[in-house]
């Protein structure tokens, strides 16, 4: 691929996923920071297998950032217990990446990574509930289209 066609797709996929994140409802940009985090840890893996510290750093702390940004998500009013265990989850999930990045453990990254992969899996559940439902709403709510009796 020349440069110029490299940077044109590179160009493509970065307003691909603006555009994404911009329409996404709300149920779906926590699905994509899940995916946006647990992609950073992936990274950040590969980047200890090869000793570059610097780029584990970079890419652990991109991933504490999205877990800063889900706990600033949860509504403890409505959401309450279950906000509360989140909340204790994401806690934990970032001080095993700091623990992780401290001691270069990638089965401490591990951890984390599947306890957020299942809960991605839950929110896309939701997700798609969440979808179906609007879809069904906003079917019902549409005005019945009018005809004309040719029959006499």
């Amino acid at each position: 691929m020349s440069r110029s066609s490299e940077n044109s797709f590179m160009n493509y996929t970065k307003v691909y996923k603006e555009t994404q994140i911009e329409t996404a409802s709300p149920v779906k940009l926590i699905v994509i920071l899940y995916e946006i985090i647990i992609n950073s840890i992936e990274q950040a893996k590969s980047y200890m297998a090869e000793k570059k510290y610097d780029l584990v750093n970079k890419e652990l702390s991109r991933a504490q950032d999205g877990i800063i940004e889900l706990i600033a998500a949860l509504d403890f009013e409505r959401g309450g217990d279950i906000a509360k265990n989140l909340y204790s989850i994401y806690l934990f999930c970032s001080r095993r990446l700091f623990e992780g990045n401290i001691e270069k453990n990638p089965q401490m990254l591990d951890e984390v990574k599947n306890i957020l992969s299942n809960l991605k899996e839950a929110w896309e559940k939701i997700s798609t509930m969440v979808s179906e439902e609007t879809t069904i709403q906003s079917q019902s709510t549409k005005e019945p289209t009018k005809s004309i009796d040719i029959e006499g």
